[in-house]
């Protein structure tokens, strides 16, 4: 179903950028795919917004990129991070981890009721 796009294009995004370590390297790889994808998606399904579909499926592409850059121990932030306060990189990974999952899971199920609610 259209409706689950958004949050599957988040889960892969989480996935590449968390064993990549780079969420613009995601962008990069994911955008070219993504936003063709959704307004196929948008245009079979006859939604009545593909705009604002294709703006959701954006979002998540760009917040599965960030939450996994940010809690990826590869990540050049999270290890520049870690450095430069003097803490245990793998404990700032975990420290990452819960609060950034929180935020995830708010912003797909959100996605989800949005998309129900506005797009179709």
């Amino acid at each position: 179903p259209y409706w689950m796009l958004p949050v599957c294009l988040q889960l892969l995004t989480m996935c590449m950028a968390f064993s990549t370590g780079t969420s613009w390297g995601t962008y990069a790889v994911v955008f070219p795919i993504a936003m063709p994808l959704a307004w196929a998606i948008a245009q079979f399904n006859g939604l009545a917004h593909p705009e604002f579909f294709m703006t959701l499926c954006f979002a998540a592409v760009m917040d599965g990129s960030v939450y996994g850059d940010q809690c990826s121990p590869i990540s050049d932030t999270t290890v520049l991070s870690a450095m430069c306060t003097g803490c245990d990189l793998m404990d700032h990974v975990k420290t990452q981890i819960p609060q950034a999952t929180l935020a995830a899971v708010m912003a797909a199920v959100c996605w989800t009721v949005v998309t129900l609610l506005f797009v179709g």
